[in-house]
């Protein structure tokens, strides 16, 4: 039986995070059973290009998409596996994916398909108030970058990339946890084709402890930002008992 070929789509932030990270552990596992290839492009190679053409190649980066085009038509993929297109690679990708007949299997890192940070929380705190797809309030706040212009931009894919019927375009839509998975259904993603898969340690069984320290310890590893939560979590601790370690 042939293995099935899976193309794994991302789009690298300008700095390097969890998400990133992620992508190729995904990869690395997924490579015992399956036949796995990268598409990797990434917004330091989109800035060095003219600014008068970043809102441009931001909605549609062609030179990018014929790359994607061409690896797919030699390698013939049985689907593409998309962790994030924005903003190097595009939304365009979504199209060319129907273009091209290929199912695509997408993974929710973020919530960008209702925030224009992807965040859910601004200005330092909470904000659901463009999941509906309406994203004039997070333009107008500078939600992506603290830049209107920019944020301006990022709505203006978004809402186009919604109104190209994506949600119902993928074919299986892959949350990292319950409460991810809730939050997607208010975006608006179809509750039957999102299934949970949280997130995974690769380790050795052999070094995993034959139980836990009876004075076991919580663990927070993440970026030290305030959209993680972190002061919230350090509030909760001090309310436990004071033989409780936090390590972060």
């Amino acid at each position: 039986m042939n293995r099935q070929k899976i193309l794994q789509v991302f789009s690298k932030y300008l700095n390097y995070g969890g998400e990133e990270g992620t992508v190729y552990a995904i990869g690395e596992a997924m490579g015992k059973d399956f036949d796995i290839e990268y598409f990797i492009s990434q917004s330091a190679d989109l800035l060095k290009k003219s600014p008068l053409t970043l809102p441009l190649r931001a909605y549609r980066n062609t030179d990018v998409l014929k790359e994607l085009h061409d690896l797919h038509k030699r390698e013939k993929f049985d689907f593409w596996q998309i962790h994030n297109v924005f903003p190097a690679i595009s939304p365009g990708a979504y199209s060319l994916a129907a273009d091209l007949d290929v199912p695509i299997v997408h993974y929710l890192h973020n919530y960008r398909m209702g925030c224009l940070n992807g965040y859910l929380y601004t200005q330092g705190a909470n904000c659901q108030r463009c999941v509906s797809g309406q994203f004039l309030h997070g333009a107008i706040r500078g939600c992506w970058r603290e830049s209107r212009a920019q944020s301006s931009m990022m709505a203006i894919l978004l809402a186009d990339t919604r109104r190209i019927g994506l949600f119902n375009q993928v074919k299986k839509w892959i949350a990292i946890s319950e409460a991810q998975k809730k939050l997607h259904i208010t975006i608006g993603l179809p509750e039957e084709n999102i299934e949970v898969i949280p997130h995974f340690l690769d380790h050795n069984p052999a070094d995993r402890p034959s139980k836990h320290p009876h004075d076991g310890y919580g663990l927070f590893i993440g970026r030290l930002s305030p959209e993680k939560g972190v002061d919230q979590l350090i509030k909760a601790w001090a309310t436990l008992p004071k033989n409780r370690k936090l390590l972060i």
